[in-house]
């Protein structure tokens, strides 16, 4: 890592995760509504998003426990 931080490398790098996979989630959430009111303007693009969405929410979970582990563990505090 560039900087030295308060939980290990593994910590940010699930972190990462778990913030794009939410936001993912929270994209596909407005998609999802607008394609329910119009279903006969759904693009492709806006498919692949909503079936992309099912993963998301399927692995956001394993993730979230993950972290949970990983932050409830002893913060690594290297000492320079």
């Amino acid at each position: 890592m560039m900087f030295r931080g308060t939980y290990s490398p593994d910590f940010y790098r699930v972190l990462h995760k778990v913030t794009h996979k939410s936001f993912r989630i929270a994209q596909s959430t407005d998609v999802l509504r607008q394609a329910m009111q119009r279903p006969w303007t759904v693009t492709p693009h806006q498919a692949r998003t909503l079936a992309a969405s099912v993963y998301h929410r399927a692995t956001l979970p394993r993730l979230e426990n993950e972290l949970a582990q990983l932050s409830s563990g002893n913060p690594s505090r290297a000492e320079p």
